[in-house]
């Protein structure tokens, strides 16, 4: 996770980073906390919640659609068949750097 956050903070992304679900609404209820403008969360989260179930819990709360990377070592039919129907973006482990920096490029257009 730390590669990620030094990666897209150089990228000039503002991180806000959280462990699971209840770590993101915890983060996001702060008054002063901007609205995110991309989600990037692993599939498997401490705490139970997959990350395409928290990055879907987030947006029901924000009220809005927002673009969302699932990262996975998981190769299987179930994780990649959820994370499709969701409409996310899924990027395997290991992620190569310039990967992830160009999909977050392209979201953000």
């Amino acid at each position: 996770m730390k590669a990620t956050i030094q990666l897209l903070g150089a990228s000039g992304c503002l991180v806000l980073t959280a462990m699971n679900l209840d770590d993101a609404m915890a983060v996001l209820t702060k008054r002063e906390t901007i609205a995110p403008e991309i989600i990037v969360a692993d599939y498997r989260l401490p705490g139970g919640a997959t990350g395409v179930e928290a990055a879907t819990h987030l947006q029901l709360i924000l009220g809005r659609a927002i673009p969302v990377i699932i990262v996975t070592g998981d190769i299987a039919y179930g994780p990649m068949r959820e994370i499709a129907d969701q409409g996310y973006r899924v990027l395997s482990k290991p992620v190569r750097p310039a990967k992830l920096r160009a999909l977050v490029s392209h979201l953000l257009r």
